[in-house]
């Protein structure tokens, strides 16, 4: 079998990926960052400044969201449960890794406690618009305990990823 050798002008005259190759594809990226600490005591889900926008090129798309996350738990006594965290589309619960907000570290110590965490997970969301959608974090404390999200000099991120469909 003979080897073609090809130089830069044919790799030039390359326009497009063939047809075959219609899904599965990264359409767009959007990557959003935000040091902003949030510490609540809330037992109910709170609003972070983790927000992110994309705007659907097609209904059949998806949207794949790698998050990673920063977290402190400042909790007093023994076996507190620290924190739920939940991602929104639109204002409505899409993901909730752990609907009973057991999420990250559990401590088993006694006296105060401050413990730092670094949550990450994907999603793919099937948002089924062409419309911009805003997907957020939301946290929450498991028993009252202090949870910071971004501590200190803490960042947390998101990238989204609309995927061909």
């Amino acid at each position: 079998m003979a080897l073609t050798k090809i130089n830069n002008n044919t790799l030039s005259a390359v326009t497009a990926l063939p047809a075959a190759i219609s899904t599965g594809k990264v359409l767009q990226v959007v990557y959003a960052s935000n040091g902003t600490e949030v510490s609540t005591t809330s037992t109910s889900y709170q609003s972070t400044s983790l927000t992110a926008n994309i705007t659907p090129s097609s209904t059949s798309n998806k949207i794949l969201i790698c998050s990673s996350i920063v977290f402190q738990a400042v909790t007093t006594g023994n076996n507190a449960d620290i924190f739920g965290v939940r991602l929104d589309a639109g204002g409505s619960s899409i993901f909730n890794p752990d609907g009973s907000k057991r999420f990250g570290i559990r401590v088993n110590s006694s006296g105060d406690n401050n413990i730092q965490s670094i949550v990450t997970f994907n999603y793919l969301h099937s948002s089924s618009t062409t419309s911009q959608v805003t997907y957020s974090i939301k946290v929450a404390s498991r028993d009252g305990s202090t949870i910071k999200m971004n501590p200190e000099t803490g960042e947390s991120s998101f990238t989204l990823m609309e995927i061909a469909g």
